[in-house]
């Protein structure tokens, strides 16, 4: 059966690694996006510039990992994912460089499946620059990105993580699902 695949921040980055063999038919990314500091919005790009050369090497030295906080979400990173991701968000071509040493950007180069990118208008890490690098790299693919306004959502901030709160995002996630699920590919 046709694969489609939904990816959110750096689940997107990684796109075209995924099996050649598998069916994919078309991707919806969901604020995906370079993750190069120098990206982000303008507060954020300090935070992230402060979390990847101070604050991560101090949780390193003192916790052995990246424990989940103020700064970091997510599950604890253990330190050679924090390094490798490290090593990209302070890169303008972030992993790209990476990709190429690993002898996979024609994997990269050679996607060619429908791309949708969804972004939030005031999303501080996938800002419309950082979103637009990232389809960027997928040059064989159709590929579009919208910048979703928090006021075509009834108004509240969305930030990174708000087109998953149902509340705010059932509007958005219909569009998805109709792009997905149409035969058109862009």
């Amino acid at each position: 059966k046709p694969l489609d695949i939904v990816g959110h921040s750096v689940g997107g980055d990684f796109l075209p690694l995924i099996d050649q063999a598998a069916p994919v038919r078309k991707a919806a990314l969901i604020s995906c996006a370079s993750g190069y500091w120098r990206l982000h919005g303008p507060i954020q790009r300090w935070v992230s510039l402060a979390f990847w050369r101070v604050i991560g090497p101090a949780h390193l030295t003192l916790f052995g990992r990246i424990r989940r906080g103020a700064l970091w979400r997510g599950d604890d990173l253990p330190p050679g994912v924090f390094r490798d991701w490290r090593d990209w968000g302070v890169r303008p071509d972030y992993s790209r460089g990476r990709i190429e040493a690993e002898g996979v950007l024609p994997v990269f180069l050679a996607f060619a499946k429908p791309v949708k990118s969804w972004s939030p208008e005031d999303d501080a890490i996938a800002t419309p620059a950082a979103a637009q690098w990232l389809l960027d790299q997928l040059p064989g693919a159709p590929r579009e990105l919208v910048i979703v306004k928090p006021s075509a959502l009834g108004g509240a901030p969305l930030g990174h993580h708000g087109l998953f709160v149902d509340r705010l995002a059932a509007p958005l996630w219909s569009e998805v699902f109709e792009w997905l699920a149409a035969e058109t590919q862009i």
